[in-house]
């Protein structure tokens, strides 16, 4: 996965063009727009990171930040600047200090402007995984299929129904992928108590399932969870699953 930057700058100098070279060798996606909302506004959506360079004065482009601060606000992005001292004041004045990365002066360190930046895309790609828990009495199963999971997705197990309405009261989960047939507590009576309850009931469920027949998978499909998963399929099969379940959604 790579993140997204948008850098905003007036001139395409030759610290601009290093910058865009460093990050993309680092393996960013890098595009460059000039402080003009029109040009920015192409690129808000995917941009998960702003940089703003400046050689002049910050308060020359006062309707541009006022936009990008509302941005972030609006869809949580983040921000650093490059540029002189006096800048600093403007911008901590206009952003919220929990969307600032941080303030870089000039001459630019590019070390350690490339140390901050990356730390911070890393930490911010973990945080935006999306979260996966596995509910399944055989944890010898439970924790292969997490395995297999983890290096994509923030992945959780638990072994049965109860102990996933304890975790789902204190985490959340973008996906629930629940084993059909467990004791005590069974995979349609563990959904039906997550479809009771308004903190779990918007959160999709694949049931796992080791029966392949059309009729157990019709009577599990007619309980309404998203979708099922043959227990016999592998990673690439799961993870093919996954992927095009979350681009869909």
């Amino acid at each position: 996965m790579k993140e997204n930057i948008l850098l905003i700058s007036e001139d395409e100098t030759f610290t601009v063009k290093g910058l865009v070279l460093k990050l993309t060798e680092a393996g960013m996606n890098v595009e460059r727009c000039p402080f003009k909302i029109k040009e920015i506004e192409k690129y808000v959506a995917d941009a998960e990171i702003f940089i703003l360079y400046t050689d002049d004065e910050l308060s020359q482009h006062a309707d541009v930040l006022v936009y990008i601060k509302d941005v972030c606000i609006e869809l949580s992005k983040n921000i650093a600047l490059i540029g002189g001292r006096a800048d600093k004041q403007i911008f901590d004045a206009i952003f919220p200090k929990e969307y600032i990365i941080n303030f870089f002066a000039r001459p630019l360190d590019m070390s350690f402007f490339m140390e901050e930046i990356l730390n911070f895309a890393l930490d911010n790609m973990e945080e935006r995984k999306k979260s996966i828990l596995v509910v399944d009495d055989d944890p010898v199963y439970g924790r292969m299929i997490s395995n297999w999971m983890k290096d994509v997705y923030s992945v959780s197990m638990v072994t049965s129904g109860l102990q996933a309405i304890q975790w789902l009261a204190k985490n959340r989960a973008d996906l629930i992928l629940l084993d059909y047939a467990m004791p005590v507590t069974s995979g349609p009576e563990v959904l039906e108590m997550l479809k009771s309850e308004d903190y779990t009931k918007k959160i999709p469920v694949m049931f796992l399932t080791g029966v392949s027949d059309k009729e157990s998978i019709a009577t599990a499909l007619n309980l309404g969870p998203q979708s099922y998963l043959l227990k016999t399929i592998n990673k690439n099969g799961l993870l093919q699953k996954l992927r095009t379940f979350f681009q869909d959604k």
